[in-house]
């Protein structure tokens, strides 16, 4: 994970859960939660695989997943 930018929590930051499967109530599916979740998602943009849309939980793929993956 860390080769892929993805700072690795050690420390629970207020009580918060390191990583569990959380599910979207309105997509009914599930997603990776916690303060691993947060972090991905994090390496995510900074890669300039995702941007995050303002006032919304939508994102936007900019490019494939897959590449960030495989890196």
């Amino acid at each position: 994970m860390m080769r892929l930018g993805v700072k690795i929590p050690v420390k629970r930051r207020h009580g918060r859960i390191f990583a569990y499967g959380c599910r979207d109530l309105t997509e009914k599916e599930f997603h990776l939660g916690g303060s691993l979740g947060s972090e991905v998602m994090k390496a995510l943009i900074g890669g300039g695989f995702i941007s995050l849309h303002e006032n919304s939980r939508i994102i936007t793929v900019i490019k494939p997943i897959k590449d960030w993956i495989e890196v």
